[in-house]
């Protein structure tokens, strides 16, 4: 089915940038976040280290991590979890891709509210750094979040 999706570079500067985009999924506050958390089901294994969505895992806990199972042993910690309230609130703290390289830290909120017969997701994505170039990258992460956010909303839809 047709997902509505709003997207949005809603700040730029040197040091920072806020990117937002939200999604309207046919599905009750509880089952929207459970997907969200179930972020294997509709990131794009284009955008991981390893190349799999399914090797990522999101654990919705205290100090929980988004992390990624690389082929060889090892591991990427993408964000880390700092606030979950089934439902409702789910915040994540780090820099994805290219941000965690250059020392940027940025804070992923998704915030999930009731609309109609199924229920609003709100991703928003604050980063902050001192290099001084961080407008640069903000194109390429909105593209990158733009399609992530499409994904999640594809609810009935087959994964590509």
């Amino acid at each position: 089915g047709a997902v509505a999706a709003q997207a949005e570079v809603t700040a730029t500067a040197p040091d920072s940038f806020t990117v937002k985009h939200s999604a309207i999924v046919p599905l009750d506050a509880l089952a929207a976040y459970a997907r969200l958390v179930r972020i294997q089901d509709w990131w794009d294994g284009a955008h991981t280290y390893g190349g799999q969505a399914a090797s990522l895992k999101l654990a919705a806990a205290p100090g929980g991590c988004w992390c990624e199972q690389l082929p060889d042993g090892g591991f990427v910690e993408h964000m880390r979890v700092i606030y979950a309230q089934p439902g409702k609130v789910l915040r994540l703290d780090g820099g994805l891709g290219p941000l965690q390289g250059v020392g940027a830290r940025g804070v992923m909120t998704y915030t999930l509210k009731p609309e109609g017969t199924g229920t609003k997701v709100t991703m928003t994505y604050l980063v902050i750094g001192a290099t001084g170039s961080l407008e640069k990258l903000a194109s390429p992460v909105d593209g990158v979040l733009a399609q992530a956010m499409q994904r999640y909303g594809n609810v009935g839809g087959a994964a590509r």
